[in-house]
């Protein structure tokens, strides 16, 4: 060790001392000088207190105390404790000025002090406390250099241990884990010496590497099948009579219920085919068994039907008690023509990140029931990222939601804009002309209904157009007689 970090430590040690010295000095004082005050605030009551106190101490325990000046004292009885002598002489007031006689009666006669007697033993005390500190000077000093010569012991060992402690050098084995389709590979160091150990090299997880087959999916690499964990059912003609929804899916599967087999690390990727038939939609209450646990879902191109309430539904509507895992949802780049339920993704209020290409969702069923909520309405995403426009808000090409207070006579819908959601301008009693962009293909459920005063609809295209808009029947419910213009 150097000489200068031998001064440091000696510095520190002298200062430490000194400090610690100084506390204990003052707290010892302190408490002993308080004793006293305390006393003194008593005035003639405390020093009389402490004059039997210390009597009775050596040579007068059971004695009883009769008269001070002549006034009998009530409390008679004298122990030895400080706080009794306080309280029987709570009642005594006695000054300085006067003479003071103290009669104490016990078995050996009668005692008698005077103020003499008073100043004598507040002599005595004093002379006390001034040794006490001078006992606790002394102390201080001891103290401080026994610290001084600890550290100087420590200040001449330590380069002698440095040279003769050997340091520990690492001995690493290596082993090398392969990535697979789900986990990352990587490789990793240990230590049998000492246990040290780390991770470098990391590969990424490959993916599944799903190839097609007669029946379904199934990965070349790790031989899962891309079915596994889901449930489905088999559209049939017959069902497609009684729901408009199965139209143009006759022959398919739709996804019923989903276990937590067919996560991975928290992923759900929808599967494109089941025992030889495509898979193109997923029912209401499919991913309720998954809710807590489902972190992220993939919808490939093959899906073209999203049913209601996902994670809230398992034969009746139920809003969660726990925490709804939800974060990602993630459309594939081709999807396209999706019809989506408008509370497909209700209380799924930890989704941080939608991604979706803008084609992605022409339409919006109701197959529980219409209500006043709206697509995405409970995300962060939704909170975050919508735009507003003259009190229109808007996510992706899509009119989702609108503050009455804000929307305008006459409502201009932006440019670009495919969608308008279910009841976006309901009950709007103000609104009374429509402005229509040519890019629209889709006007929900009871977009306009209860606008009493709306009268014009102003279309940017031709009548033909407009006509290939699919508008729900009651989207102009309880609307007055409206006229068209187009520009």
């Amino acid at each position: 060790m150097s000489w200068q970090e031998i001064l440091i430590n000696l510095a520190i040690s002298f200062i430490a001392g000194i400090i610690s010295g100084i506390i204990v000095s003052f707290v010892c004082t302190y408490f002993i000088e308080n004793r006293l005050k305390r006393r003194e605030e008593y005035k003639n009551k405390l020093l009389l207190s402490l004059l039997f106190f210390e009597t009775l101490e050596t040579k007068m325990s059971g004695y009883t105390l009769e008269y001070i000046n002549n006034q009998l004292v009530e409390y008679r009885n004298l122990y030895e404790s400080d706080s009794e002598l306080k309280e029987a002489f709570h009642i005594v007031d006695v000054g300085l000025s006067s003479t003071i006689h103290m009669n104490i009666r016990g078995g050996s006669g009668l005692y008698d002090f005077s103020n003499e007697d008073f100043f004598k033993f507040k002599k005595i005390l004093e002379r006390r406390i001034k040794k006490m500190k001078k006992l606790l000077i002394s102390l201080l000093f001891v103290f401080t250099f026994s610290l001084f010569l600890t550290a100087c012991s420590n200040s001449s060992t330590p380069s002698n241990n440095s040279n003769t402690t050997n340091k520990h050098v690492h001995s690493y084995s290596t082993q090398v884990i392969e990535a697979t389709c789900a986990t990352d590979g990587y490789t990793y160091h240990y230590c049998s010496g000492c246990g040290d150990n780390y991770k470098d090299n990391i590969v990424k997880a490959l993916g599944h590497d799903y190839v097609e087959r007669e029946q379904n999916y199934k990965c070349s690499r790790c031989e899962r099948y891309e079915d596994e964990g889901f449930t489905f059912s088999l559209i049939t003609s017959a069902d497609a009579r009684y729901n408009e929804s199965y139209n143009g899916r006759v022959n398919t599967y739709q996804i019923t219920s989903v276990s937590s087999k067919a996560l991975e690390d928290g992923k759900l990727t929808l599967p494109r085919k089941h025992m030889g038939y495509s898979v193109t939609g997923i029912s209401r209450g499919a991913l309720y068994n998954i809710r807590s646990s489902m972190k992220e879902i993939i919808i490939l191109s093959n899906i073209k039907y999203i049913g209601s309430l996902l994670v809230c539904y398992d034969g009746q509507y139920n809003k969660p008690n726990e925490t709804i895992a939800l974060e990602n949802i993630k459309f594939d780049s081709n999807c396209s023509n999706i019809n989506i339920s408008h509370t497909a993704f209700e209380f799924c209020d930890n989704v941080t990140n939608i991604s979706m290409p803008n084609n992605c969702i022409t339409m919006m069923n109701h197959d529980d029931r219409v209500g006043n909520h709206f697509l995405f309405e409970d995300t962060r995403y939704y909170k975050k990222n919508r735009v507003e426009e003259n009190g229109c808000y808007y996510l992706f090409n899509i009119l989702l939601e609108t503050d009455k207070t804000k929307v305008p006579s006459t409502v201009t819908v932006k440019s670009g804009t495919r969608m308008i959601a279910n009841q976006a301008f309901i009950g709007n009693t103000n609104i009374r002309a429509v402005e229509l962009p040519s890019s629209l293909i889709y006007i929900g459920k009871k977009a306009f209904a209860q606008n009493s005063n709306l009268s014009t609809i102003i279309y940017h295209g031709t009548k033909t157009q407009y006509d290939s808009i699919i508008i729900e029947s009651n989207t102009f419910e309880d609307c007055k007689t409206i006229t068209y213009q187009f520009i």
